[in-house]
């Protein structure tokens, strides 16, 4: 989002722009409000494509398509002109990052968000596919991540059902990487087509890389091996990967429909459907939208209709015809921005409340809350919330006293009110992870009492049910932790994300102790994702003499070293070393890793 230039228009169709969402070769995007304060998505259309017939009937067309599919998977239109020498488009805002913004930013979905994103596509589609058309470029760009689901966006070369094919000659419509053989070929597109987009996306979303871009190469040799090829699908999880395969597949009859894409699912998906650090991303950017204002100018005046009103007397409302000017109404707009933000406000702090999804800071550590009209510190003060100085990530670290027994515990405390949902505590040793919810049940000037709930433990049952924890701030920048007889110093956590170079596949020789000596040695493989804490962003695989076992470890820090436990077994049957560390190795450069109950360790190799 950027600040308007001095070439922005302040107001397009009667709605006031505030920023720049993005721009490319169509035209730009703002963020505008109307005059009851509802915060809109403005598309203008470059003016010299404008003056393109074949365009403009496209920017028609894409209007046109984009009302008629509406619902709740989508962005609904709101109002447009087609025929103006720049003509817009506006659509209800979407609170959300793209989902390539979100791989980008924080690696590959987790197995149930992947099978929560595939499963609002295919209702997605099937909103679409009821209105007779097919959208015909559905991918990561084009989806955005919502806390409520995903929602589909951009019907620019969308076709009715009953549409011929005519194109230019060697014009490609659709986006390389995420089109259908069909479209590959120049063949008729039908709903199937966009089911295969659809698999292609559920495999970037679960994979990190598109499906047919593996070798890199021309968009030539991807649209090749996108009708000629198998689809790289390795590293997917199993369930995933059922799913994309039956999307993939090259005959448009063999592929299931949205409601057969349903039935592959399991069940409802969970709830929260999002990765921490993706929700705290969404959270930060509805703050920064709380925030905004308009930059000033003068309005013009508007000027007054040369007949009676459009309008019996008393009753709202705008002329029948396209473009026509809104009537700027100053009580509206400070009213409903007003409304806007406390609706806004309420919705976020309601979902902490209900405990959707355990929020995490920014990449800093710093944790970002909604904003309203106040500002952060009296926010907190007013409404006995976690302190301001409090707010964030931190980690704490100790020894038992006569036992080997080692903790780590990363509590984030998020500025709720009391009684509210305060953040998420991890608690972690050699052979116990355990992921709670947190409660503020009291604060202080320089203190809270929480309220911990058990959510996640393993072993299964080892965690208890919850504990009461006070956290006070020392005054040097830490913060002292207790909770019944335990005591111990929390320092600002360094982060959030895994950095890059612990990144990529890596493995070590590790012995294998039996009766009587010891066996060959196994081989163990990490492959490190770029993930972030609460996540399973390793996954760890052993193989030697004919075995082999696989499972997913959950990071729970990841400065100065990276930390993580292995939380569940994909395949074979073996225990994965409980919680497990690898850090720098200063020596050589590379890097060391450690099983902290096994006591096992050595250096890793790239491959």
């Amino acid at each position: 989002m950027d600040s308007l230039g001095p070439d922005d228009p302040p107001e397009v169709g009667g709605y006031r722009l505030l920023a720049r969402l993005g721009a490319g070769g169509m035209g730009r995007v703002y963020l505008g409000r109307d005059e009851r304060g509802r915060t809109v998505a403005v598309k203008v259309v470059h003016p010299e494509l404008a003056r393109d017939p074949e365009f403009r009937s496209r920017f028609r067309h894409e209007v046109a398509a984009a009302r008629r599919v509406g619902g709740a998977w989508t962005a609904p239109v709101l109002d447009a002109d087609t025929e103006s020498a720049a003509p817009w488009l506006a659509t209800g805002y979407v609170p959300g990052p793209t989902l390539r913004e979100v791989v980008a930013r924080h690696g590959p979905l987790p197995e149930d968000s992947a099978l929560a994103l595939a499963g609002g596509l295919a209702r997605a589609l099937q909103a679409v596919h009821a209105c007779g058309l097919v959208h015909r470029d559905l991918k990561p760009s084009n989806v955005l991540v919502t806390l409520d689901g995903p929602r589909v966006i951009d019907f620019g070369i969308a076709r009715s059902l009953d549409a011929a094919v005519a194109t230019r000659t060697g014009a490609v419509l659709g986006s390389p990487g995420f089109m259908s053989p069909e479209q590959v070929m120049g063949q008729r597109m039908t709903p199937a087509g966009d089911v295969f987009c659809l698999g292609a996306v559920l495999a970037y979303a679960a994979g990190g890389r598109e499906p047919f871009s593996r070798d890199g190469g021309s968009m030539h040799a991807v649209m090749f091996r996108i009708a000629h090829e198998e689809p790289d699908l390795d590293g997917l999880p199993e369930r995933v990967r059922q799913v994309a395969e039956a999307c993939l597949a090259k005959s448009p009859d063999a592929r299931p429909a949205p409601d057969g894409i349903l039935a592959l699912l399991p069940g409802e998906p969970a709830d929260p459907w999002l990765p921490a650090a993706v929700t705290a991303d969404i959270g930060r950017s509805a703050a920064r939208l709380l925030e905004l204002q308009a930059p000033a100018y003068a309005p013009r005046p508007p000027a007054p209709p040369p007949g009676p009103p459009p309008f019996p007397p008393g009753v709202q409302g705008r002329p029948g015809r396209p473009g026509g000017r809104r009537l700027p109404t100053p009580a509206y707009l400070a009213g409903g921005a007003l409304v806007t933000v406390l609706v806004l406000v309420l919705a976020l702090l309601i979902r902490m409340e209900r405990e959707r999804e355990p929020n995490v800071p920014a990449a800093d550590g710093a944790a970002t809350a909604p904003a309203g009209r106040t500002r952060p510190q009296e926010r907190a003060r007013s409404a006995g919330g976690v302190p301001e100085a409090m707010v964030g990530s931190w980690e704490g670290r100790s020894t038992a006293s006569g036992t080997r027994e080692r903790w780590l515990r990363r509590v984030t405390l998020l500025p709720g009110p009391v009684g509210g949902a305060a953040g998420t505590l991890w608690s972690v040793t050699d052979d116990t992870l355990c992921e709670s919810r947190l409660t503020l049940v009291s604060a202080g000037a320089d203190s809270v009492e929480l309220r911990s709930r058990t959510v996640r433990s393993v072993p299964a049952g080892a965690c208890g049910g919850g504990s009461r924890w006070t956290m006070t701030a020392a005054g040097d920048g830490t913060l002292n932790g207790s909770a019944g007889s335990l005591a111990m110093p929390f320092t600002k956590a360094a982060g959030d994300r895994v950095p890059e170079r612990y990144q990529g596949r890596w493995w070590a020789s590790v012995g294998r102790p039996v009766a009587g000596g010891t066996a060959p040695p196994a081989r163990k493989v990490f492959e490190i994702s770029a993930g972030t804490v609460g996540t399973e962003a390793v996954k760890i695989t052993v193989t030697g003499n004919g075995d082999r076992c696989q499972g997913a470890a959950v990071l729970v820090s990841v400065e100065p070293a990276i930390v993580f436990f292995s939380t569940r077994v994909l395949e074979g049957d073996c225990a994965l070393g409980g919680m497990q560390r690898i850090t720098p190795d200063a020596q050589n450069g590379g890097l060391n890793w450690e099983a902290l109950r096994s006591g096992q360790n050595g250096g890793l190799q790239r491959g």
